[in-house]
């Protein structure tokens, strides 16, 4: 019997990405092992770690309209490889949900594709890169065998700054997606969701509050409404232009009328028309901070009395 020992590394493991091995000790291979670790968790409750929803300590709380609650999950890429409890629900409340996320009778943007692949890492319900981030809504009264919750919504974003338009050189969370499934429409959810969304970068300690989001619903009033109600309630202005002008300089940038007449004027009357818009939630002085002075845009809507 030979006496000759093993010529195998134990501080190297494969990366997947690339087939080849690193050191668990460098920055790639710690990265790797956080990978196998979450993989490994969720393979280790066969999916029920997402059951473990209610221990997650800043969940966030999101009413319909009829009361209903439900729960957010908000998801900060940078702390993904923290390798936090948060991080293993909620991966394993996607993966429990894959096959609804990817019914195209209820989701229109289909966001969800390939955000269980470690090499998307931003713009996906999973992110895993700073500036980038998320929130799972699910609710915890419709759930599978398991007991894992159901998603009813999402909202993903990352972290963009303006060079050109009228808010140029400023920083924004842009809101990339913004969905509610088909299974909860009616109920009032898209503008507790966004709400809720703004309020958490508005709070410590990201106290970001400006934000950006282009509206390409094919439900485009409800969700104009959903965007500028949701604004307002963080008391935010908003400010519109449409999809074309695309930040090109180009003035006037229209300012959404702030009561409930001009809202639902602004939705009823733009509804059926095929101009997308992008909006500006920003602080009331933002564009005498930028430019210094007052700068005159055209209110939409002037205000009224309600």
């Amino acid at each position: 019997m030979s006496n000759s020992t093993s010529n195998y590394d134990y501080n190297q493991i494969v990366n997947p990405e690339t087939n080849r091995t690193v050191n668990t000790n460098s920055r790639t291979g710690k990265k790797v092992l956080e990978k196998y670790k979450t993989l490994l968790n969720v393979s280790q409750y066969g999916g029920n770690k997402g059951t473990q929803w209610n221990s997650i300590s800043d969940k966030i709380p999101i009413k319909d309209k009829k009361g209903n609650r439900y729960w957010g999950i908000f998801m900060d890429g940078n702390e993904w490889y923290d390798g936090s409890e948060k991080t293993y629900v909620a991966h394993s409340i996607v993966n429990s949900n894959t096959g609804y996320l990817q019914d195209g009778d209820k989701w229109r943007f289909e966001a969800t594709e390939g955000a269980l692949r470690e090499s998307n890492t931003c713009g996906v319900l999973l992110p895993k890169e700073e500036g980038c981030y998320a929130m799972i809504v699910i609710d915890p009264n419709y759930t599978y065998r398991s007991g894992v919750p159901y998603i009813a919504g999402y909202v993903i974003a990352t972290h963009e700054q303006t060079n050109k338009g009228p808010f140029k050189d400023t920083d924004f969370i842009y809101i990339d997606y913004v969905e509610v499934s088909t299974d909860y429409h009616g109920r009032g959810l898209c503008k507790p969701m966004v709400s809720s969304f703004i309020k958490k970068f508005i709070d410590l300690p990201y106290e970001i509050r400006n934000f950006k989001i282009w509206n390409a619903s094919y439900m485009r009033g409800p969700a104009r409404s959903c965007y500028i109600k949701a604004a307002h309630e963080n008391k935010l202005d908003i400010y519109h232009t449409p999809y074309y002008l695309n930040d090109g300089g180009n003035f006037p940038v229209y300012k959404c009328g702030t009561c409930k007449v001009n809202i639902d004027k602004l939705e009823n009357e733009l509804v059926n028309g095929d101009e997308e818009e992008i909006y500006y939630m920003v602080p009331k002085n933002i564009l005498t901070e930028i430019y210094g002075t007052a700068i005159e845009c055209h209110d939409y809507y002037p205000d009224s009395e309600e």
